[in-house]
């Protein structure tokens, strides 16, 4: 147990794939905490520097990368083992609520869902959304799940 490590409640976390030992954790404010679930260590807090943002959703990949973004609209990309911001996403219209990583294909996927309807799968290399789907319905997307053939 964490308690009493922060001074915030969590709404996000989320295991390493090929790391059982590490946690990545985030609340209600604009930091992502690396916890080692072994010392009860925090290993690394990365924060945006914007103390109004709060991070809503988050994904971790196989090789020590997380995605995160929040209220700001912006979606981050980090290097958990160095602390390094690898790329900003900026195209949402609306606060972000989910990430999603999925890799399949011999491809890196990352993904977020908005408030502004949309779904989002970013080619990290062009630093754009390679795909957008955009939702028809009445009320922003709040979560998503992907698999080798859906995203719901």
């Amino acid at each position: 147990t964490f308690q009493g490590k922060h001074n915030y409640r969590v709404r996000v976390c989320a295991f390493f794939p090929n790391d059982s030992n590490s946690l990545a954790v985030s609340g209600c404010k604009d930091t992502l905490f690396l916890w080692d679930l072994v010392t009860g260590e925090k290993k690394r807090a990365l924060s945006v520097g914007n103390n109004k943002m709060e991070i809503e959703g988050l994904a971790v990949s196989t090789n020590y990368k997380a995605l995160a973004g929040g209220t700001d609209k912006v979606a981050r990309l980090w290097c958990m083992e160095t602390g390094k911001l690898l790329r900003e996403f900026v195209e949402h219209k609306g606060p972000i609520t989910s990430c999603l990583y999925h890799s399949s294909y011999n491809m890196d996927g990352w993904m977020t869902t908005s408030q502004d309807k949309t779904v989002k799968i970013w080619d990290v290399h062009a630093e754009k959304s390679a795909l957008d789907v955009k939702m028809d319905h009445g009320a922003g997307i709040r979560s998503s799940h992907v698999d080798k053939q859906h995203l719901v």
